[in-house]
């Protein structure tokens, strides 16, 4: 079984992408995204793996995937993600995980970790007229 969906449309593309996470209870697990470019057709639907790389999905489960369009019109996505106990040890009840996604042409997408960033880190290589990273 699958939980968490955060499902976003990539307009370039014409792809669906739906990030789910598995149903283990508090223990944190790998991330699975599947792809699809139509909603209506069940059997359309490929995984594409765990785009973070990391078997525990950087110690989240996807909450949501938020659209982000740059200067000069370009949509990129931000995966938004919780942590909540006992993913974190300390005497906080929760934290949000916020990292951009990395939309490659072949319709392929990753999620790397980074200890910060910001929006503008976004707009990178679009100067040079790429839409994909």
């Amino acid at each position: 079984p699958r939980e968490a969906p955060a499902m976003f449309f990539e307009p370039a593309l014409k792809q669906y992408f739906l990030w789910t996470s598995r149903t283990t209870g508090w223990e944190p697990n790998p991330a699975e995204v599947f792809t699809s470019t139509r909603l209506d057709a069940p059997h359309s639907w490929r995984s594409l793996g765990n785009p973070t790389g990391n078997r525990t999905s950087f110690s989240s489960q996807s909450t949501y995937v938020l659209p982000y369009t740059t200067k000069r019109g370009t949509v990129r996505f931000i995966y938004v993600a919780d942590r909540f106990e006992p993913y974190i040890q300390t005497p906080e009840s929760g934290r949000y995980v916020w990292l951009p996604i990395d939309v490659a042409a072949d319709g392929n997408i990753s999620v790397s970790w980074r200890d910060r960033w910001t929006l503008e880190d976004l707009e990178l290589g679009e100067h040079d007229e790429a839409i994909f990273v």
